[in-house]
């Protein structure tokens, strides 16, 4: 699952790369944004949670004492 967030509306092309089995991938996908409409409510908590849990992993994972009182 992969998570952002985009304000306004209008077409655009989301490109995803990275590695995969050592190899560089890269996927395109053309859509349109569409202005807020409430029907998504749930994406906001999804995106917090991911969020949340990327900045545990950095301070987890930080050699700096300093990072943990943030």
């Amino acid at each position: 699952m992969i998570t952002g967030r985009f304000r306004g509306e209008g077409k655009g092309t989301v490109r995803l790369s990275g590695q995969a089995n050592g190899s560089d991938e890269t996927f395109r996908l053309n859509t349109a944004f569409n202005a807020a409409d409430g029907s998504n409510t749930f994406l906001p908590r999804i995106w917090a949670t991911r969020k949340l849990g990327f900045l545990i992993d950095q301070i987890r994972l930080s050699e700096n004492p300093k990072a943990k009182k943030r």
